[in-house]
């Protein structure tokens, strides 16, 4: 019992005794030191150049992204690691416009990485990148394993419509007309804002656009496929037969150019420029096809039956698009005008004017 009060006491002295030292330090100012802060972790927000290129990625910053990914791919490393490397290159490449670059590496990366989770994005990146590089068989096979792969409609819609493109130029209209019929249904499901979280990064109105105009596109591909009379000895039947095509072909076209009439207020800017060089196109090709009758002892008279017919169509077409100029005095500049194509078609009846006058010199 003594012994422990004994020990409480000197405690007790102890303590009194460092708060004298303390308060005597301070009268004579002398500072206390202070107790060491606990230690922090130091945060690392990157810890890796792969993680650098990818932060660049995912701000758009391409340029810096794609720098930072060669500087891992020399760097070497797990080969899961490098075929990543090879999808992100691909995809800035694209990002940057470089398409013809882009290509191999999304192709390469896909070869070796078919089940892999980036699979199905190296697939639309690669097919938008084939589409913009008019590899129009590459497109079509591509599209057949996407399409297969995927099961979101907005996604199934764009693979359509590229094909549905792919196939027009490659000529093959029955299954163009047969993409665009299957893509149509699956607009119903699809939601009216952008499509978040999808790979598409277009809108309900964006895909809408581009189907209009590959419906469009697919009309005026069908005017192009009317065919030109054949060699023929007997000169009223050369003359008729050509009449009649250029008639079918001028129908044609004027029924494709109404059409794209209703639909040019729908479109956005994206869409009108593309319609508008379609247009452009038709027209052209039909002032040119007269040049395709086949040659024989009657061909010039079958080209002159031809343009009179031709001539006649484009001035109906004139009227057609006459009617769907804005009005004179709008406060606003319209958000399109047929004028271009207007003055195209003058141009175009004034060179066959001087062709046919020149055709009657020489008979």
């Amino acid at each position: 019992m003594l012994k422990s009060l004994l020990r409480a006491a000197g405690i007790a002295s102890l303590v009194l005794s460092l708060g004298a030292c303390s308060s005597v330090a301070r009268l004579f100012g002398k500072k206390e030191t202070p107790p060491a802060p606990e230690p922090t972790k130091k945060f690392q927000v990157v810890e890796s150049d792969f993680e650098w290129a990818m932060q660049s990625f995912e701000a758009g910053q391409y340029e810096d992204a794609l720098a930072r990914f060669q500087k891992v791919s020399r760097g070497g490393g797990a080969n899961s690691r490098n075929d990543i490397i090879l999808f992100y290159q691909g995809k800035c490449l694209f990002g940057l416009g470089r398409i013809n670059e882009a290509v191999p590496k999304l192709e390469l990366f896909l070869e070796r990485n078919l089940s892999h989770p980036k699979a199905q994005e190296a697939r639309f990146s690669l097919l938008n990148s084939l589409a913009q590089l008019r590899e129009w068989k590459k497109v079509t096979l591509l599209a057949a394993d996407t399409l297969r792969l995927e099961s979101l409609a907005g996604n199934r819609i764009l693979v359509q419509l590229i094909w549905g493109q792919a196939l027009v130029e490659l000529g093959e209209l029955t299954g163009a007309e047969k993409s665009l019929q299957e893509a149509k249904p699956l607009f119903a499901s699809l939601p009216d804002h952008s499509l978040v979280g999808d790979i598409v990064s277009e809108s309900k109105s964006s895909l809408a656009d581009r189907a209009l105009w590959l419906g469009a596109h697919l009309d005026f591909a069908r005017c192009r496929k009317i065919a030109p009379p054949g060699q023929n000895n007997k000169r009223s039947t050369a003359i008729k037969s050509s009449q009649d095509w250029a008639r079918n072909k001028g129908k044609c076209l004027h029924k494709a150019i109404s059409a794209s009439l209703e639909s040019f207020p729908a479109l956005g800017p994206r869409w009108q420029h593309a319609l508008e060089q379609s247009i452009s196109e038709a027209i052209d090709h039909y002032f040119a096809s007269v040049t395709s009758i086949a040659q024989g002892p009657n061909s010039a008279a079958g080209r002159e039956a031809a343009t009179t017919e031709i001539r006649k169509h484009f001035y109906q077409i004139l009227e057609r698009l006459a009617q769907a100029e804005p009005p004179p005095g709008l406060s606003e500049k319209p958000r399109w005008s047929p004028r271009p194509f207007i003055t195209r078609i003058e141009q175009g009846l004034q060179k066959i004017a001087v062709d046919s006058a020149q055709t009657d010199k020489t008979l």
